[in-house]
């Protein structure tokens, strides 16, 4: 899902934005990959809700992101 910086928010603001909404105590998931893409390059931003960070939920978040990346590569949507 795309989310758009609107004209005059700073990215900051974006981000935060996007992980307030999605990272709420008892979503599904609590956690949400943003990658922020500029002409140069991709950065990638993991935002959990903090009741979800421990190891075994890190690795659940490293496997998801994986595997988007993983789509991303191919070209998959």
């Amino acid at each position: 899902m795309e989310h758009y910086i609107h004209a005059g928010e700073a990215v900051n603001d974006a981000v935060r934005r996007v992980l307030d909404h999605y990272c709420a105590p008892f979503a599904s998931p609590s956690y949400r990959l943003c990658a922020i893409e500029t002409v140069t390059e991709t950065t990638v931003i993991i935002g959990v809700d903090h009741s979800h960070t421990d190891m075994w939920s890190m690795v659940v978040v490293l496997r998801d992101f994986l595997a988007a990346l993983g789509e991303y590569v191919i070209g998959t949507p």
